[in-house]
């Protein structure tokens, strides 16, 4: 292995050694990780700026377009969804009552549908009320989702993926340092659609018996469709108010999602709203004795089998 000698200042020399002792790393280790991620960073800022000059090639561009749009129609493939063909036309948008699988697709294609108009905004600014960007917020919507099917189709008895949650407050808060870092908004958006579609499609095949880990509780079927319900729309809601966007969900989807994974919730409140306190964003006017008005940070939500509920008020 070929080695070069670097001369250092001794406050950068100093930091080193401290985080050597700190980590237990070598400063060898931590040396190599930091010129990697610089060539990372580099590497980023190089396809930005060839985006960049993409977009404001008005002919190169335009191949881009339309490229783009020959792709999308093989999302479908002709492949029609045939549990649907006994069912009327609005059984999309009927209130059944019980939340379904392909709800999580309904959820999604809301949140493209609301957020695809902004791509071209500054997602390096804060969500509202989260200390998270609106692009780190986006693609922690994808990882959760991610998390939800492979736990599901997986029966896990314990953590299989990182927390789509955690991360060091360098990631959390850049612009797009996240997993997904080198797609657009718009590429990111497409990937909570087709990751919606898989969490739905597990759901679907899954038997009533099947069960996966959550930090809550074991989860059955519904439970991760719930979960994901819960992060699409919530999510969506602190992206668009960061842009001063209005997002309002479908009532009967909402109030699907709140009976399912926050059966504590005041009944008589309307359902978008009672979804938003349920998850710490809105303060109740006249909350019903025994609740608080507005939820702080440590709420949570029902994701076991709603058989197995205590009848009590599930609050972190």
């Amino acid at each position: 292995m070929s080695t070069i000698t670097v001369t250092l200042s001794e406050t950068a020399a100093s930091t080193l050694r401290k985080l050597a002792e700190f980590t237990g790393e070598s400063v060898e280790s931590m040396v190599a990780q930091a010129a990697d991620r610089y060539a990372r960073e580099r590497f980023k800022e190089e396809v930005n700026a060839s985006y960049a000059r993409l977009r404001a090639d008005p002919e190169l561009w335009a191949q881009e377009l339309a490229e783009r749009a020959e792709w999308e129609v093989t999302l479908a493939d002709g492949l029609e969804d045939d549990r649907w063909d006994e069912m009327p036309d609005d059984a999309m948008t009927a209130d059944t009552g019980a939340l379904q699988p392909d709800d999580v697709r309904r959820a999604a294609a809301g949140c493209v549908e609301t957020l695809a108009p902004l791509a071209g905004e500054d997602w390096g600014r804060f969500a509202h009320g989260l200390e998270w960007t609106c692009r780190f917020t986006l693609e922690h919507t994808a990882m959760a989702l991610d998390n939800y099917a492979t736990h599901l189709a997986t029966r896990a008895a314990g953590r299989q993926l990182p927390s789509p949650t955690r991360g060091p407050a360098s990631l959390l808060s850049a612009p797009s340092a996240g997993p997904f870092g080198y797609y657009t908004v718009a590429q990111v958006l497409k990937l909570i659609e087709v990751r919606a579609a898989i969490l739905a499609e597990v759901a679907w095949a899954a038997p009533p018996e099947a069960r996966g880990w959550h930090p809550y509780g074991i989860a059955d079927a519904t439970g991760f469709v719930g979960m994901g319900c819960v992060e699409i729309l919530v999510h969506t809601w602190d992206i668009a108010r960061a842009f001063g966007a209005d997002f309002q969900p479908p009532a009967d989807l909402c109030r699907r999602v709140v009976a399912r994974m926050f059966p504590w919730a005041p009944a008589e409140a309307e359902p978008w709203a009672a979804l938003l306190w349920a998850t710490g964003r809105l303060e109740l006017p006249s909350p019903p004795t025994g609740l608080p008005a507005r939820l702080g940070p440590d709420w949570g939500w029902l994701c076991a089998p709603l058989a197995e509920w205590d009848g009590r008020f599930r609050y972190g």
